[in-house]
């Protein structure tokens, strides 16, 4: 197999141990050769498998029967896509040494195939569609839900990786689900202490201060920095809005309303057979949410506009706007990029 192809190819490297081999019970060839199974059955001969032998200073293939006792060398599996379990395992793809890891998970997805990861956030009660666009970036391609499965304040501390280094913590409470003129920050809200809602069918919407884990600048700020953290599962991040930013260049791949939503008139969660499965969701005001849900959409990026907007990404069903900003304290769904 390719593996062993390898080993011959770099047989300097391989540490040849003359060790001889186990046949019926008595040792075998003993400084003399080495013997190593492979994986492989041989197709030619029936209950044998390919094996790979060293004589002195030489390697070679062959064969034995099953019931020989050789070596064994293990090799690193490849990673893929199916390898993964959580969204979380992206950010371990990030960690120095593992480029080749991260390089064999992308090859390994086709592009616009679904694949399901689960967020280990909220005792693993969200899981998430994802697929590779033809922008070459992975996506979510579902709304974040994080908030969705509690009714008290939620904390991020079951992944902090993206957040900042003395925690965040949402503090919403999911009542009525309506937002509220708040204190907190100067971040305005209306009806509820709440600063973020959740509908089964759409995600949850958030301002664009808890989106970006408090770090985002308030609607009084004066700051215009972009933000260094957000609430997406670690190994994911709020995408890049504005002028070349990452919604921007999705939408010279996806140019229409009817490329980039499930369904120009629907609002239903996307069951991963759309792509880039966006929804028209509508958003949270200082009048109340779900008003213009089937009529438009808009969802947060990373990137700040001005001291009171941000750059959102607008879909209505027959237009589509990537470099839109909006208020900071509306309420937008989130989809979250592989880092």
């Amino acid at each position: 197999n390719a593996e062993m192809n390898d080993i011959l190819s770099y047989k300097t490297n391989f540490n040849i141990i003359h060790g001889g081999r186990w046949d019926n019970g008595v040792l075998t060839n003993p400084d003399i050769g080495g013997y190593w199974w492979s994986s492989n059955i041989n197709t030619n001969r029936i209950y044998s498998r390919t094996t790979l032998a060293a004589s002195v200073d030489t390697l070679h293939l062959g064969y034995s029967s099953l019931y020989t006792g050789f070596y064994v060398r293990c090799v690193m599996k490849e990673t893929n896509i199916n390898n993964l379990a959580y969204m979380q395992d992206f950010a371990k793809l990030n960690e120095s040494g593992n480029a080749v890891k991260k390089q064999q998970v992308f090859n390994s997805m086709r592009e616009e195939e679904s694949y399901q990861l689960t967020d280990i956030r909220e005792n693993k009660a969200n899981s998430y569609y994802i697929s590779k666009l033809k922008d070459g970036n992975i996506w979510m391609i579902q709304n974040l839900k994080l908030g969705k499965s509690t009714s008290t304040s939620l904390s991020l501390s079951e992944d902090t990786s993206n957040v900042p280094s003395t925690g965040f913590n949402l503090n919403g409470k999911l009542t009525d689900g309506k937002f509220t003129y708040s204190t907190i920050d100067n971040v305005k809200y209306q009806n509820n202490d709440s600063q973020y809602y959740c509908t089964d069918d759409y995600g949850c919407y958030y301002n664009w201060h808890s989106s970006t884990a408090g770090t985002g600048t308030s609607y009084v700020s004066t700051d215009l920095a972009n933000v260094n953290y957000d609430i997406c599962p670690s190994g994911w991040t709020l995408p890049t809005g504005g002028a070349g930013g990452q919604y921007e260049i999705l939408t010279s791949y996806y140019p229409t309303a009817d490329d980039l939503l499930v369904n120009p008139t629907s609002a239903t969660e996307n069951d991963g057979n759309s792509f880039p499965g966006f929804l028209l969701t509508g958003y949270c005001s200082n009048s109340g949410c779900d008003a213009y849900v089937g009529n438009t959409t808009d969802y947060w990026s990373r990137t700040t506009k001005s001291a009171q907007n941000a750059y959102v990404f607008g879909i209505n069903p027959g237009s589509v706007h990537p470099l839109h900003n909006w208020y900071k304290y509306a309420g937008f769904p989130i989809r979250c990029i592989a880092k």
